[in-house]
Order: structure tokens, then sequence, then C-alpha cells
């Protein structure tokens, strides 16, 4: 059977008392925000087709208005992931579009 992490990443991100939305629906009413999305399923399969790991990529952003707010939410998302068995794998900061709105993106990956 297929592992599918949406839920549980989900639940994870929403544990840290943030406004958290998948990146497919993310309106921008209010900051500090986390989008997400699953960016990679890959599973690995046996003779019989049963499904033996896959490997999960999740893309996750962080939005805030000021840098120190910012830091906070990436080592506590860091932090959360990794209690999920998600290891940062990438982490960068976005060049801001609007000088109020700061931005990182990184990515996470598991193999379950």
């Amino acid at each position: 059977m297929m592992y599918e992490p949406k839920s549980e990443v989900y639940k994870a991100l929403k544990s840290l008392n943030y406004d958290v939305v998948h990146a497919n629906s993310a309106e921008f009413t209010k900051l500090p925000l986390i989008t997400f999305s699953v960016i990679s399923n890959i599973p690995q399969y046996a003779l019989d087709c049963d499904v033996l790991s896959q490997d999960v990529s999740v893309s996750i952003d962080l939005w805030a208005e000021d840098s120190k707010e910012l830091t906070k939410m990436l080592f506590e998302v860091e932090s959360c992931m990794r209690s999920i068995l998600y290891i940062l794998e990438f982490s960068s900061e976005v060049p801001n579009v609007d000088k109020n709105i700061l931005h990182y993106t990184t990515r996470f990956r598991k193999t379950v």
C-alpha cells in the first residue's frame, strides 16, 4: 500500500501554530504563513508489484513580515519535519517581490 504524505505533513506543520495551506490554495490574508506541496512521490516495487518503499519530497515555503520571525519559522519547521523523519535537503531565501513579505523556500525528503 502506498504512503500518502500530504495529511501527515499538514498535521505536523499545523502543530507549530502557524496558518498552513496547500500551495495550490494559498491565500495571503495573514502572515506568518506556511505553504506546502508534495513535489515527488516515487514508489519502488517488488516483483509481485507490492510497494517496497517510496521516496517522497515535499516543498515547504515560509512567509513572514520580518527576518527574525522567518528564521525562527525555519528552525521550527526543520525540527518538526525531522520529528516525522523528513530530512532538509535544500533551503534558500527567495528575493523579495514585495518588500513587506519575506520568503524562504525549502525541500524535505523521506524514504518510507
